[in-house]
C-alpha cells in the first residue's frame, strides 16, 4: 500500500448557483519518503490537492488515505490532532511572527519527538540568526525559518506550497537543495506545489495538473542534482 493515495478524488465550489470543478477524479499514489513535484499552471488544482493533503479542505468526493488514514473522515479534534502531529507546512509566504525571533518562531511548532532546537539551528545553518527577528531577516532566511519549523515537529511528511516563489534563482536552489536533503538524509516524505515547472527534473515523481485533471505521473529514475537546474 502507498503511503499517500488519491483515490477518485473530485472537489466542487459553490458560488450562488454556480459551481466550479477544481478536481475531477484525480488518482495518484506517493511513496513513503518520496521527493514529489505536483506542477501544473495557475488555476490547475494544485493548491485545492495542497489544501486536501493538509487537511485544510476536504472532498466533495472520492478518498485521501495518509499511511492507512482515511482522513477526509477526521473531524473536530481528530484531525486537528493528526495535522499536528503528522504534517508539516510551508507556504510561499513564510506565516512568520515578525516580531518573535528566528528560535522563538520554530518553538511555535507542535514538537513531536523532541528534536534538539540547538541541532535545528545548526542543520538550517541559523545559529548565528537565532536571535534576529524575522522582520530583520531576508526572504531566504525567513522561508529556511519556516522550514525548519515544519520540520521541528518531526512530521510523518512535509508539505510545501510553492515554496521557492517569492525566490531569486541563486537562493531558490539552497530552499530546495535543504528540502531534498531532508527527503534524502532524513527520510521524510517532502510534496512540493508548485507553477515553476522547471524544478520538476529534480524530484523522485512529477505529477502534473491540467484544468482540474491529472495529465500525467513521471518517475525520474535519476533525479538531476539541484545544482545542475536551469532556472
Amino acid at each position: 500500500m502507498a503511503y499517500i493515495e488519491f483515490k477518485n478524488v473530485c472537489k466542487e465550489y459553490e458560488t450562488g448557483i454556480i459551481k466550479q470543478k477544481a478536481l475531477k477524479k484525480i488518482n495518484f499514489e506517493i511513496q513513503d519518503g518520496e521527493f514529489v513535484i505536483i506542477t501544473g499552471p495557475s488555476g490547475a488544482g494544485k493548491t485545492t490537492i495542497f489544501n486536501i493533503l493538509s487537511g485544510i479542505d476536504i472532498p466533495t468526493s472520492g478518498n485521501v488515505l495518509i499511511d492507512g488514514v482515511k482522513i477526509n473522515d477526521l473531524k473536530g479534534r481528530n484531525l486537528l490532532k493528526y495535522k499536528r502531529e503528522n504534517i508539516g507546512l510551508v507556504f510561499e509566504k513564510d506565516n512568520l511572527i515578525e516580531n518573535l525571533t528566528a528560535k522563538e518562531n520554530i518553538e511555535l511548532s507542535f514538537n513531536n519527538s523532541k528534536q534538539d532546537l540547538t541541532w535545528i539551528l545548526k542543520k538550517f545553518n541559523l545559529t548565528n540568526k537565532k536571535d534576529n527577528f524575522a522582520s530583520q531577516l531576508s526572504i531566504k532566511e525567513n522561508q529556511k525559518i519556516a522550514i525548519a519549523r515544519a520540520f521541528f515537529k518531526n512530521p510523518k511528511f512535509i508539505l510545501c506550497d510553492e515554496p521557492t516563489g517569492k525566490l531569486n534563482s541563486k537562493d531558490g536552489k539552497q530552499i530546495l537543495k535543504l528540502l531534498k536533503e531532508i527527503s534524502n538524509k532524513e527520510n521524510k516524505t517532502v510534496i512540493i506545489t508548485t507553477y515553476n515547472d522547471n524544478i520538476s527534473p529534480i524530484a523522485n515523481k512529477v505529477i502534473k495538473i491540467k484544468d482540474g485533471y491529472l495529465e500525467s505521473v513521471k518517475i525520474n529514475k535519476k533525479p538531476l542534482d539541484v545544482g545542475d537546474l536551469k532556472w
